[in-house]
């Protein structure tokens, strides 16, 4: 989904590169076969995505809200196992409209570090997206964190303990997230973007 997202910002139509194997190192991912490999799985995780529907509600003044969104309109994967493959993902107008207008800048040396932790990858991309625009102190509770990023965990314990354990490795791969880790959740304070706006070697984040 990052691939897509970056690449997403210079057309609608994201090709995947010259062949199959210089995609996998694009992502950092090995290029091995049979039933446990990389290659099945990113196979898999296409379908996935390009059946991938979601729904956002939201309550205003009087009002509630609801907005129906798909990732991709469509897309091809030809000779995956040949030199001469074509791989390309048309993304969805809408979805491609929000991106160009909301992106933010994800460092790949993070997301490199991260590759082998979900947990990691959506605290990093909420904290890269967050932490530059709050004006203030924000307090976010386990019971928030949960319905955000953390729904697999039926215990707030377990959240709690796992946020602790990756914590050590994001402040490694964002050094300036001023996060502090409490009883209750989390506290975030203002801090310097992940990537500094002069810098321009980055992966490009979906504001949500």
């Amino acid at each position: 989904m990052i691939f897509f997202q970056t690449e997403g910002l210079k057309s609608r139509t994201v090709h995947l590169g010259k062949n199959f194997s210089s995609f996998l190192r694009s992502l950092g991912v090995p290029n091995s076969g049979g039933p446990r490999g990389a290659i099945g799985q990113v196979k898999e995780q296409f379908r996935r995505i390009a059946g991938c529907a979601f729904t956002l509600t939201w309550e205003g003044e009087g009002s509630a809200n609801f907005s129906n969104s798909q990732i991709v309109d469509g897309g091809r994967l030809w000779n995956m196992s040949s030199s001469d493959w074509s791989a390309t993902i048309e993304l969805s107008e809408g979805f491609h409209a929000y991106l160009t207008r909301h992106a933010v800048v994800l460092d790949k040396r993070a997301i490199a570090l991260l590759q082998n932790n979900s947990l990691g990858l959506d605290l990093y991309a909420l904290f890269a997206y967050r932490l530059p625009r709050l004006k203030g102190e924000l307090r976010l509770s386990w019971e928030a964190m949960q319905g955000q990023i953390g729904s697999e965990y039926t215990q707030m314990r377990d959240l709690a303990r796992h946020v602790r354990d990756v914590m050590r490795d994001i402040k490694v791969a964002y050094p300036h997230a001023n996060v502090e880790v409490g009883k209750g959740g989390l506290l975030l304070r203002p801090s310097k973007p992940s990537v500094p706006r002069t810098q321009v070697n980055g992966f490009k984040l979906l504001e949500g």
